[in-house]
């Protein structure tokens, strides 16, 4: 997992992530969510908020009830610190995941197409 790119959208700060694994379980999601912690930490040292984060699934193939909860740890600390959690790029087989759990209305979620990095 890496942060690859830091843009502005309007008024907001965005970060993308892309994550690099083929399945999003446990110890991908306990690796995201230590990952997150850190960087909301030392962002909100410097700034009133969180910027907002869009997480980049396009090798993502598998996501298990592990990352599914790890995934939904890091968007409550984004927005802790009034920040949000976007995806892109997800694969239909995650998105069927996201679908099933009504995790999709919990998080925006954007085509490939749609953002630009």
């Amino acid at each position: 997992m890496e942060l690859i790119s830091r843009s502005w959208m309007g008024d907001r700060d965005v970060f993308f992530w892309h994550l690099e694994a083929s399945s999003f379980d446990g110890g991908t999601g306990v690796e995201l969510c230590h990952r997150m912690e850190v960087w909301v930490s030392s962002q909100t040292m410097m700034r009133d908020n969180a910027p907002d984060v869009i997480l980049d699934l396009q090798t993502v193939e598998f996501i298990d009830s592990n990352g599914l909860r790890c995934l939904l740890r890091a968007m409550e600390l984004v927005r802790h610190h009034r920040g949000s959690l976007a995806l892109c790029n997800v694969r239909p087989s995650v998105l069927l995941v996201l679908e099933l759990t009504r995790t999709d209305s919990l998080l925006a979620i954007f085509e490939a197409d749609t953002v630009t990095v």
